[in-house]
């Protein structure tokens, strides 16, 4: 018996496969493994087995033929070997190889011969001859191994045909592989750019795993080797791609929108520059105005009656009713902040009665509000307002970046407006105000500093706090309309009100909450019946657990 164990390697100088059959002189002859496995099937006869070429186009004949397997044959039985070009057959590596790597068990040649091996050790064993010695030239590099041993190579192969599972590749791999990068073509670029960058990459990564996974299976169920590669790198390069693509896009998007909208700035500035250039910048400055938060109530219950289309009516109207309040109150829109408006006064124009344009404004919006519901009414709760005014020092400019600036106010006043609005609801009260804003709006327009009325509002006095981040304590005052000033049930309420606020501050317990007992039988729908239940429930509270020494009466609240 004559064969070969030539080792025949790829491009890349590693072996992957061995032919199973060479031909010489006009006869053929086997490898190693090939060898010992027809020897121990007991297959008389190994020959190539050929399939005619498919034709031509435009229906010309076949020609030539084809090596498509190896065939062996004893009597009537056939095995047929499937085999690649060059008549190649894939080997399927169990293991790094050699002696220490566990695939198979290494016999020393010199412990054999000195009969170091137990007796009928090797019986009813398949034994390939070879060496490991590097000097003997016998070493091959493969996809496991840079190292790997010739004859641990015939071994593999020798497994893989005693199994009769030998990986091939099928003959419609191109075919499939075409398909292959269509589809993913299809599914990634046409989803990708639908997707946000996270749902992007799970799609991306959900198609690798799916590919992956089919290839495997394939593999291990009917051992076919089909192209992988190329469809991985695709995805990845069309991810890569669109993802770049996606990116500049929206900075080129981002851009163009900061261009257009950048340049915006209130009507009242455009108006007031294009009567005196000379007279108004945008650059930053120091300014006392009027900041008012208003934010919209019950927004969350409303929203989850209806649809994201659907709610854009209300909310459009609501923004467009508040907005048109502050305009008619010579107020400035700052900022729309989700379902909130933010505004302020006296700027860019100058105004001396800010604070009570600013107040004014605020009532309007409740006023507002209770006729926005009655026409908006579809069987939906009904949307609620919180306003908060504060008046003090705020810098007053253009700010923002390169990309985005805004004609905006920023510092500590903004930000005390902004709790005050968020204390609103607290006290169960529309339109809540610092005492700077109130102080400010009687010195506009001259009214009593005590509680008297002007300008179409009067004042009540709710609570001394100290806001979350802020060491100092405020007072806060509540504006009312004017038509309550005349009404004598309202006077006795302001009188009980403020007895049990005194009552309260001066720890009189008992004589804070007999004024607010008094309250209760008349009091239950006035709007400020809520900072009423407010002061009984702190006040029983103090009855049982008494403040500190130090207590001044300023509530704090640890929430923004």
């Amino acid at each position: 018996m004559v064969g070969f164990f030539n080792a025949v390697a790829d491009a890349d100088g590693q072996v992957r496969s061995v032919p199973l059959i060479a031909e010489m002189g006009g006869r053929f002859f086997e490898p190693l493994a090939l060898a010992v496995f027809r020897v121990h099937t007991g297959a008389p006869r190994v020959r190539p087995g050929f399939v005619p070429l498919s034709g031509l186009p435009n229906g010309l004949p076949r020609i030539g033929q084809a090596l498509d397997n190896i065939v062996l044959e004893q009597g009537a039985s056939r095995l047929s070997l499937p085999v690649e070009s060059r008549a190649r057959a894939r080997v399927p590596f169990r293991g790094p190889g050699g002696p220490h790597g566990g695939s198979y068990e290494y016999v020393s040649a010199i412990d054999l011969l000195n009969h170091r091996i137990a007796p009928g050790h090797l019986a009813g064993k398949l034994v390939l001859v070879g060496t490991t010695v590097p000097g003997a030239f016998d070493q091959r590099s493969t996809p496991v191994a840079e190292v790997f041993p010739g004859t641990e190579v015939h071994a593999n192969l020798l497994l893989c045909l005693l199994d009769c599972r030998l990986p091939v590749v099928p003959d419609w791999a191109a075919g499939f592989e075409i398909v292959q990068l269509l589809l993913v073509c299809a599914v990634l670029a046409g989803g990708l750019p639908r997707l946000r960058p996270v749902q992007a990459a799970q799609l991306a990564l959900t198609l690798a795993l799916l590919m992956s996974a089919a290839n495997l299976w394939a593999y291990a169920t009917y051992r076919m080797l089909l192209p992988l590669a190329a469809s991985l790198l695709l995805a990845a390069l069309l991810y890569g791609g669109i993802t770049v693509r996606a990116f500049i896009v929206e900075g080129r998007q981002r851009r163009s929108l900061a261009r257009l909208f950048g340049s915006y700035v209130p009507p009242e500035l455009v108006t007031e520059r294009a009567r005196d250039p000379a007279r108004y910048d945008m650059r930053a400055g120091n300014r006392v105005l009027t900041v008012v938060f208003c934010d919209m109530r019950n927004f969350t219950r409303v929203s989850e009656q209806m649809s994201p289309e659907d709610l854009r009516v209300p909310m459009n109207r609501f923004f467009s009713d508040m907005t048109a309040l502050i305009r008619e109150h010579r107020g400035t829109l700052d900022k729309y902040i989700g379902d909130a408006v933010m505004a302020f006064w006296g700027a860019p124009v100058a105004d001396p009665a800010h604070a009570a344009h600013a107040v004014q404004a605020a009532l309007a919006m409740g006023q507002r509000l209770a006729g926005l519901n009655i026409e908006l009414a579809r069987g939906l709760p009904p949307i609620g307002v919180g306003i908060g005014l504060n008046t003090g020092l705020v810098c007053l400019g253009d700010m923002g970046s390169s990309m985005r600036r805004s004609y905006t106010v920023t510092g500590d006043a903004v930000n005390l407006a902004s709790r005050v609005e968020a204390l609103a609801r607290h006290y169960g009260v529309e339109v809540l105000a610092g005492q700077a804003t109130r102080d400010e709006a009687c010195s506009d327009t001259r009214a009593d500093a005590v509680g008297g009325h002007a300008s179409g509002f009067v004042w009540c006095e709710v609570d001394r706090v100290r806001v979350k981040g802020k060491n100092r304590d405020v007072t806060l005052f509540t504006p009312l309309p004017a038509a309550l000033a005349g009404v004598p049930t309202f006077q006795e309420e302001l009188r009980l009100w403020r007895l049990a606020l005194a009552g309260y501050r001066l720890q009189h317990w008992d004589h804070a909450q007999a004024s607010l007992q008094q309250l209760k039988p008349g009091c239950a729908d006035s709007p400020l019946a809520g900072i009423h239940r407010q002061l009984d429930q702190r006040t029983a509270h103090y009855r049982s657990a008494p403040p500190p020494a130090e207590w001044d009466g300023a509530h704090t609240f640890d929430i923004k």
